[in-house]
């Protein structure tokens, strides 16, 4: 997980590999908690869900990730938004 300076990115966890940890990690936060599922292999928002309980998350079949809801998330000019970084790697000489 993102060191304590990536305190803007939402805890995330991968399904099912990590359910155990998002279970334990859930008990500690409030009724008023929420998860937002991301299917994998999903696109343009299809499959996404909210939810609050840990289990329903983790029960989830296929693969998904799992994220903290930011009830208030940072707006550019009322609109979210995607930050991306594309890499383009030019050779790789492995040893």
């Amino acid at each position: 997980h993102m060191p304590e300076a990536y305190t803007f990115i939402p805890q995330t966890w991968v399904l099912p590999l990590e359910a155990d940890s998002l279970k334990s990690y859930w008990k500690k936060r409030g009724p008023d908690s929420w998860l937002i599922i991301k299917p994998d292999g999903g696109c343009q928002g299809r499959g996404i869900f909210l939810c609050n309980e840990a289990a329903t998350a983790c029960n989830y079949s296929p693969a998904a990730v799992a994220q903290e809801y930011i009830a208030r998330p940072f707006l550019i000019d009322g609109f979210k938004f995607d930050i991306r970084i594309y890499v383009l790697l030019m050779s790789c000489d492995p040893p």
